[in-house]
């Protein structure tokens, strides 16, 4: 394969994983102040900004979107992790090995999954993510923070799959429009490890993301009546 056709077949790889990946929390990246993210543009609804990130080559993302539901309405289609292989590409496993509330307000879940992708090796990963939610009169604020968390009961990678070390997000949820709808703000850093050149990696996690707000907001389309 030549190099042209690699880097594309690279690229389209790792918007693919970007696209799978729900959120994360590096604190650097999360508490960063607005005038440390540069805007990159503003296409389909979707405006997309980046962050440079201390001793690493790969940026944090993040992605905002209007889109016309509740929040609550659009945090059930984000909990439903085990449903993502039904719109997400490239995942084969997407499972919850412990969900436990923590109170009414915050609960907590440890997250597997496994992505089958073309070119690369597969990439699997472990992560706690941890819901919050807060009450106002306009309607619910929801936070879905997610960290890397390695677990027993996870299934061990195989030898022809890469456990994903550094993989870390965030999803904002904030109610607009009386309630009617909601401002989304998705945050993203991931390094695949290996030997994926940086620039690629970069490349494919902004495009995935843009792409993971385009297929939630069709997945809110089909599924919230």
């Amino acid at each position: 394969m030549s190099y042209p056709a690699l880097s594309n077949a690279l690229n389209s790889t790792l918007a693919r994983v970007a696209m799978v990946v729900v959120g994360s929390s590096l604190l650097t990246p999360l508490t960063a102040s607005a005038n440390d993210w540069s805007m990159e543009y503003s296409r389909s609804g979707v405006t997309m900004y980046s962050s440079a990130l201390p001793n690493s080559s790969v940026n944090v993302y993040r992605a905002e979107i209007v889109l016309p539901y509740s929040t609550d309405q659009v945090v059930a289609i984000l909990s439903d992790i085990e449903r993502y292989k039904e719109f997400m590409p490239n995942t084969v496993e997407s499972s919850i090995i412990e969900r436990k509330a923590v109170s009414e307000q915050r609960e907590i879940a440890l997250i597997y999954q496994r992505l089958d992708l073309p070119t690369i090796s597969d990439r699997d990963f472990v992560v706690k993510a941890d819901t919050r939610r807060r009450t106002s009169s306009l309607g619910n604020f929801w936070t879905i923070d997610f960290q890397p968390n390695e677990d027993s009961r996870a299934p061990k990678p195989g030898d022809d799959v890469v456990r994903v070390k550094v993989v870390s997000g965030k999803w904002l949820l904030t109610p607009i429009k009386d309630g009617k709808a909601t401002h989304l703000t998705a945050i993203r850093h991931m390094e695949l490890g290996g030997n994926v050149p940086s620039f690629m990696v970069n490349s494919g996690l902004r495009d995935g993301l843009h792409e993971t707000l385009i297929k939630l907001r069709d997945r809110c389309r089909t599924q919230i009546r």
